[in-house]
């Protein structure tokens, strides 16, 4: 079988909203949250629940939602995915080849759920810990035959209309004839690139680019591990996020923790352990929300493939994993 399991969000969203729709007393949630740990799979949460028992005597947030679920995530004609092909299923509802946004396996551009509920009328945000015009984040707004054209797709981002995009940069903004910034300004955005800029974002401010002005390797936000006191973090952008994106018609926005795959791939356990904390704290926020909006809000956590990468210790050759080393 060429698929085993093929996950299609708009089906996910139809079936979630059709059931809590019940409860809620209406057809669809109002606000939406879609968190996406890249590269984050199961034993990445669990070793790092269990390093925050034994530390802090706590727990992750994600651990205690209600629902939990588990697919494969191979991508078309291929065992193993990539972020692009991860995203466009998660957007778009279609496997795809690696290196794909927003494209079929036969290059032609299919919609994605973050256009729909724009053109609906909810307001959109994209946030994430890496460059704005990485695979997660472009998968819910950018059509691209391959993910490397990042001029093509922070074109493509600063006509999408969306409300609200924020964390890392752009990795290639002079890759044309008018650069990023004169196009999202041509475009009526307004870019906040300081401490002060992004602290200042308050409701009622529409189309913000926010980019942290502490990027690390390939324009990205600094590693939780690595952060120095002031640096801003995935929950400062969720946060103004939220009131940028906060109206009655409701809101989409998707949140990436881009690193946790990146530490996954360098076998970085304590950079994966941080940055997993890192994710979940922005999550408090949207469940803090959902708190004051408990019948209009739903919030999904996902990931879009595991990296794995998790090699710490092993019983087996007669020695254990002491995690409070990993602070």
């Amino acid at each position: 079988m060429k698929n085993l399991f093929v996950t299609r969000l708009a089906v996910v969203f139809f079936l979630l909203t059709a059931s809590l729709g019940q409860a809620f007393g209406q057809e669809t949630p109002k606000y939406v949250f879609l968190f996406i740990g890249d590269g984050m799979g199961i034993s990445h949460v669990h070793i790092t629940n269990e390093y925050l028992k034994i530390t802090e005597n706590s727990s992750l947030l994600m651990k205690s939602f209600p629902s939990v679920g588990v697919a494969t995530t191979n991508c078309y004609e291929r065992f193993i995915t990539d972020s692009a092909a991860a995203a466009t299923a998660l957007s778009c509802g279609q496997k795809t080849r690696p290196g794909m946004l927003g494209m079929n396996p036969d290059t032609m551009a299919i919609e994605n759920v973050s256009t729909v509920l724009h053109e609906q009328g909810k307001k959109v945000g994209i946030i994430t810990t890496v460059s704005l015009d990485h695979a997660t984040p472009a998968g819910f707004y950018a059509h691209q035959p391959s993910r490397d054209e990042y001029y093509e797709i922070s074109s493509q981002l600063s006509t999408s209309g969306f409300e609200f995009f924020g964390g890392g940069g752009i990795l290639d903004p002079k890759g044309g004839e008018v650069s990023f910034e004169e196009q999202a300004q041509e475009n009526g955005y307004t870019i906040a690139n300081t401490v002060k800029e992004i602290n200042d974002i308050e409701k009622g401010d529409d189309k913000i680019i926010a980019i942290s002005p502490m990027l690390q390797d390939s324009k990205s936000m600094v590693s939780a591990i690595d952060r120095e006191e002031g640096d801003l973090t995935l929950k400062n952008i969720v946060e103004k996020g939220v009131e940028v994106l906060d109206n009655e018609d409701g809101f989409f926005m998707m949140v990436e923790g881009g690193k946790i795959d990146w530490l996954a791939h360098a076998n970085d356990v304590a950079g994966i352990i941080n940055e997993t904390i890192d994710f979940d704290n922005a999550l408090q926020v949207a469940y803090d929300f959902y708190l004051k909006h408990a019948d209009e809000t739903l919030i999904i956590v996902t990931a879009d493939h595991e990296t794995g990468c998790l090699t710490p210790g092993s019983t087996f050759m007669g020695y254990d994993s002491n995690l409070k080393l990993f602070k």
